[in-house]
């Protein structure tokens, strides 16, 4: 009978056996993560406080970090598996071969990053930093917009102001207060943190200027050999960020606790990480009227001096007047064409041609150079006949065009298409040939596809055109007003 069968029996005491022994817990798979110490890690903190990260599964080890390229700079170590930083030090990164990935934005963090200074300091915008000491950290976004946007918004350049490198957030305060610097570039919650004790004020954040994305990244190699403890990781994070939304008092407590920092202060400065834009509205930065007077006078300085020469020349000359007319002459004469119409008539049927020109060789230029940049095969085949074609000057086509066309419009709108396609596509060619290869792999690794690839392309082949449009245009009439402002915006030594 099946009763009496000692596998029966055997079946039994194994069930007996099995019910009996515990079961195993499921092995955490570690994980080595950096923390931010500005709001801006909030997330990582309140994941590991409320055991986020290891109810999906992952041991986490955790390191703090004030600048997102020291957590970079730790996984060029080997010491780290996910950090997040900010735009530029991930560029660096990738132009430095680190092997890593963007697999999330954190936060667009432009609304925590001010520019402060100490409550008691009459500076109250970026117009006022001439010959004041500038806290900023060497190598990260911050400084990179400041430089590049903020400062140069108000009329300042380099050379205008001194650039401390304080690459601690913590010790920019100290150095505030110290009157080492004048002013700082700051984060929450080190600025609600101070705002709430008195000793700072913001004069402005870079919102403005930047959203200042932050990027999250991952080792080529934990992606790789343990993906699941990505998306462990990026479910943990999440369920932090939801609290952060549905929660943001619950949030806070959780965040201040053990930093001895106040909650609300944390609130203050969790409110500023979920801003996207700053205030679109604000004072004109001190001083702009005086210098646009003095960017006027400074660009007039060059005409005048020419008329005056001329005008010289013309009444004391060895040319009668009907050759070399004295400036009075001839504005009198402008106005007297104006006004009747006869130069303006002339001036637009001048500049109909020019533009159905430049459109047309626009069009051909872009698309010969697209094919150049991007086709081997093309490059090979046109490029030896636009680089022949591209320093003769377009006025030694005027005869065969003349004669193949006649007289008239057509003549003139074909020889300015012909002779501007040539310019516009070794522009174009050249602009889609110099994209730097860390370019494209840093557009890749933020899932840019072929189709947005090949817009950025068409992009630049656009900026090419209005550079060559540029170029006619300053060899025709404004070429030393251009070297007079390059000069002044201190893109050029004197």
């Amino acid at each position: 009978m099946i009763r009496n069968s000692p596998f029966v029996l055997l079946a039994v005491v194994m069930a007996s056996v099995a019910l009996a022994t515990p079961a195993q817990p499921q092995k955490l798979v570690p994980l080595r993560i950096a923390v931010h110490t500005a709001v801006i890690g909030a997330a990582d903190v309140i994941a590991i406080r409320q055991g986020f990260y290891k109810q999906e599964g992952l041991d986490v080890e955790w390191r703090r970090f004030a600048l997102g390229k020291d957590g970079r700079d730790a996984m060029i170590a080997g010491a780290l598996d996910v950090n997040a930083t900010a735009t530029t030090p991930f560029i660096v990164g990738l132009e430095k071969g680190v092997p890593y990935t963007a697999i999330a934005v954190n936060s667009l963090f432009c609304g925590t990053n001010h520019v402060v200074v100490l409550k008691s300091s009459d500076i109250n915008s970026i117009g006022q930093l001439k010959g004041k000491r500038v806290a900023l950290p060497k190598g990260t976004v911050t400084e990179h917009v400041f430089l590049s946007k903020n400062a140069p918004a108000y009329g300042l350049k380099k050379g205008d102001y001194e650039v401390a490198n304080i690459p601690d957030s913590k010790d920019r305060i100290p150095s505030l207060l110290a009157k080492a610097v004048d002013v700082a570039a700051l984060g929450d919650p080190f600025v609600a943190a101070a705002e709430h004790e008195g000793l700072i004020r913001s004069i402005e954040n870079y919102c403005k200027y930047d959203t200042l994305p932050f990027i999250l990244t991952a080792t080529n190699k934990i992606i790789k050999e343990r993906p699941e403890a990505v998306v462990a990781y990026l479910r943990g994070w999440l369920r932090a960020v939801k609290l952060l939304k549905e929660q943001p008092e619950k949030a806070a407590t959780i965040y201040a606790d053990g930093r001895g920092a106040r909650a609300d202060r944390c609130r203050s400065g969790q409110g500023r990480a979920r801003s996207r834009q700053g205030d679109e509205q604000g004072a004109a930065p001190e001083g702009h009227g005086r210098a646009l007077v003095a960017s006027a006078l400074r660009l007039a300085f060059p005409f005048v001096v020419t008329a005056l020469v001329w005008q010289a020349f013309a009444l004391w000359g060895p040319f009668p007047p009907k050759l070399f007319p004295g400036v009075d002459k001839i504005a009198a004469t402008f106005v007297r064409l104006l006004l009747n119409g006869v130069l303006v008539i002339h001036a637009l049927g001048t500049i109909a041609r020019l533009v159905a020109g430049f459109a047309i060789g626009g069009v051909l230029g872009v698309a010969l150079g697209l094919a150049m940049g991007r086709s081997r095969r093309a490059e090979e085949l046109l490029l030896p006949i636009v680089s022949v074609g591209n320093p003769v000057p377009g006025l030694a086509y005027a005869p065969l065009f003349v004669i193949w066309f006649g007289l008239g419009n057509l003549p003139a709108v074909l020889l300015v298409g012909f002779a501007a396609a040539f310019p516009v596509a070794v522009n174009t060619w050249t602009g889609v040939k110099t994209v730097k290869e860390i370019w494209i792999r840093a557009a890749r690794s933020l899932g840019a596809g072929e189709r947005q690839m090949f817009r950025a392309d068409v992009m630049l082949a656009g900026i090419a055109v209005i550079g060559i449009v540029g170029l006619a245009l300053e060899k025709l009439v404004f070429e030393r007003l251009e070297h007079y402002t390059v000069v002044r915006w201190g893109m050029l030594a004197r």
